[in-house]
């Protein structure tokens, strides 16, 4: 079939950006692009499923006079959870999943790093332990973006995601998360060609 503008959005369906890792565990060249997914500080919660609000354990608070902020008073860990779902274009031959943050300290006393608790869901199975995904490097008094790691976990579409940010231990000093985002690689399309136990069963997923 010759490309044309009239069957480019059928010829591209079919596509698999994905490409895998090479055997010593980085991504090969032509590995899915990466796509971010910002998160509304507002939608994070309590552990317990509670909107954040300035008394809320994080709290959320306004910072420097029009900005808004999750604010992890000193002695506390808690940075606010949230639920992700593996969407249906995950590269999971590539397994490339990462949190990212701008956060920072009031202070120069501590210096944290920001770490998550990750627990997956899959339809059926019960609820899995702490993925135990690599914490952020080292907070410091200036802002910046930090990234928590949870790349090779064996994540694959529909996997459900519960995640609680926290952080190391800082007795002097409060944390501030300024953003969150979710950052993955993807395939473009659907990385199975149906939702059957095989490419011959189910249904179409392009």
């Amino acid at each position: 079939m010759k490309l044309s503008t009239n069957n480019f959005l059928t010829s591209i369906k079919n596509i698999i950006m994905g490409g895998g890792r090479n055997t010593d565990g980085t991504p090969k060249g032509d590995a899915g692009f990466l796509v971010s997914r910002a998160m509304n500080l507002t939608s994070l919660t309590t552990a317990a499923g509670l909107t954040l609000t300035a008394s809320t354990v994080p709290a959320i608070l306004l910072t420097e006079t029009n900005g808004m902020t999750v604010a992890i008073a000193a002695s506390e860990t808690a940075g606010g959870s949230f639920t992700f779902q593996i969407p249906r274009d995950y590269d999971e031959a590539t397994d490339e999943l990462k949190i990212r943050l701008v956060a920072g300290m009031d202070g120069a006393t501590d210096s944290p790093t920001m770490d998550a608790t990750v627990y997956r869901k899959k339809a059926g199975v019960a609820l899995s332990a702490d993925l135990n995904p690599t914490a952020s490097s080292a907070l410091g008094e200036a802002t910046a973006w930090k990234t928590i790691d949870v790349t090779g976990e064996g994540l694959v579409r529909d996997d459900i995601l519960t995640i609680n940010l926290v952080s190391g231990a800082h007795t002097t000093n409060a944390v501030s998360i300024h953003a969150v985002e979710l950052v993955y690689r993807s395939t473009l399309v659907s990385y199975d060609l149906t939702d059957g136990a095989n490419n011959n069963t189910g249904t179409n997923l392009r």
